[in-house]
């Protein structure tokens, strides 16, 4: 008996961390072409709900801009996530932010989207700017300074 508690817990000991894996995926926001100050871009995962999940990156390293990231702020607001090393600098008009990010897989085409709120002082905010589909190939457009958003892995 006790042989077999002991192949049940060292096999259950290889199983669970495969449970637990991660992908690395690629996103790619494009922004429109303007002639703008740096866009303020928050590129972070939700649930098919809307609910925040996981930031992937924040380009534009004044924390206190972030704030205009709205959707991204309000969701980010009640967790306890530290986004140390997943920030850089803010993106001029018609430049491509490239982002590569470990998510669960249990996410991948699971209902979950990425999205990304733009922001350019005195130019405007656009919180949900863009959202796409986190599945191989997912895209979608802008309505706002992102042209358009895509997801590979």
């Amino acid at each position: 008996m006790k042989k077999l508690a002991l192949a049940l817990l060292v096999s259950t000991a290889l199983v669970v961390p495969g449970a637990a894996m991660a992908a690395t995926v690629n996103v790619s926001v494009a922004l429109q072409n303007y002639g703008g100050g740096g866009t303020y871009l928050a590129v972070y995962v939700v649930d098919a709900s809307g609910n925040y999940k996981q930031t992937l990156w924040v380009a534009g390293s004044r924390s206190r801009y972030w704030g205009h990231l709205r959707g991204w702020a309000r969701g980010i607001s009640g967790t306890n996530d530290r986004i140390d090393g997943l920030t850089g600098p803010s993106l001029g008009g018609g430049r491509t932010l490239n982002v590569s990010a470990n998510i669960a897989d249990s996410m991948l085409d699971a209902g979950y989207y990425v999205v990304v709120d733009s922001a350019i002082e005195g130019w405007g905010e656009y919180p949900y700017d863009a959202a796409a589909s986190l599945s191989n190939g997912g895209t979608g457009s802008g309505k706002g300074f992102v042209k358009s958003v895509t997801v590979q892995y």
